[in-house]
């Protein structure tokens, strides 16, 4: 249930029943359990997230980077626009 988009893939992923699942959902034990262990999922994720983003933001800037290059490269090697063939021939 912690990574499931919804209760009812959980369930299909879990093989459980859905109606064992609301019935559990009624315990407030079970709620504050499965609350905190969404919050330990989403600190972690964050934690991983804050710890890469310097790395992953360089890697962005370089590809973008790059792809401007290789556009401009591109472009050079193009001929001028009265030497192209034309489609029409």
């Amino acid at each position: 249930m912690l990574a499931s988009p919804s209760i009812e893939e959980a369930c299909r992923q879990a093989r459980i029943n859905k109606t064992t699942v609301y019935e559990w959902l009624k315990d407030e034990t079970f709620r504050q359990e499965l609350k905190s262990q969404r919050d330990t999922v989403i600190e972690r994720a964050l934690d991983s997230l804050k710890a890469n983003i310097r790395k992953a933001t360089e890697t962005l800037v370089k590809h973008l980077d790059s792809g401007e290059t290789f556009r401009q490269e591109l472009k050079k090697m193009e001929p001028p626009a009265g030497d192209r063939m034309s489609s029409e021939a």
